[in-house]
């Protein structure tokens, strides 16, 4: 329940399960990550409302391409 920075979002060509429906990944600006580690976007609200489910939004595509 933090509030980071997110630099971009990509696509690898593979990916994990988890990381799916969408498959995308975060690089996370805020320290002490500055951006050098990524995390599975669909980990992160995206526009949900914590606590109301179902949440529907796996990626927000609000955020650039790297």
């Amino acid at each position: 329940m933090t509030w980071v920075d997110i630099s971009c979002k990509v696509k690898p060509a593979t990916t994990i399960a988890s990381a799916m429906p969408s498959g995308h990944w975060y690089r996370i600006r805020t320290a002490p990550w500055n951006d050098e580690f990524y995390a599975v976007a669909n980990t992160f609200w995206n526009g949900d409302v914590p606590g109301r489910t179902p949440y529907t939004h796996f990626v927000d595509w609000a955020v650039p391409d790297c």
